[in-house]
C-alpha cells in the first residue's frame, strides 16, 4: 500500500526544510543588494504618461538605480520635460534621445 502522504506544516518545504523569508535569510535575496539597477522608461508623444510614471518609479524603486529616458522622436513637450527631471532627480539620470521614431526594439538598442 503506498505511504500516504502527510499534510505540509505551515513555514516547512517539503523536505521539512524552514521556508526562507523575503527579509533575506538565503544568499540571493531578492532584497540583497546586488549593484546599480538601470530602469529604462521609452517615451513617444506621451508626456501625460511619462509625467505619471515617474512618481510612481522614484518612489518604489530602491536603490541604487538611475533613470534611463530614451525619447523616440517626441516633437511634443517630453524633451523639456526630460532635461527638467535630469536636473531635479535624486538619482542619476540619463536621456537618450533619437531623431525618428525608431520603434520601441530599436530605441531601446540606442542605449
Amino acid at each position: 500500500m503506498p505511504e500516504a502522504k502527510r499534510p505540509l506544516r505551515p513555514g516547512v518545504i517539503g523536505n521539512g526544510e524552514p521556508v526562507p523569508s523575503v527579509t533575506g535569510d538565503w544568499p540571493g535575496s531578492v532584497l540583497a543588494p546586488v549593484g546599480l539597477v538601470s530602469i529604462l522608461i521609452p517615451c513617444c508623444w506621451q508626456l501625460e504618461y511619462t509625467m505619471l510614471c515617474l512618481p510612481s518609479v522614484l518612489r518604489y524603486s530602491r536603490s541604487p538605480y538611475e533613470l534611463i529616458f530614451v525619447d523616440i522622436g517626441s516633437l511634443d513637450w517630453t524633451p523639456e520635460y526630460l532635461a527638467g527631471v535630469a536636473d531635479a532627480a535624486p538619482v542619476r539620470v540619463e536621456v537618450v534621445r533619437t531623431p525618428t521614431d525608431l520603434g520601441i526594439a530599436q530605441a531601446v538598442q540606442e542605449r
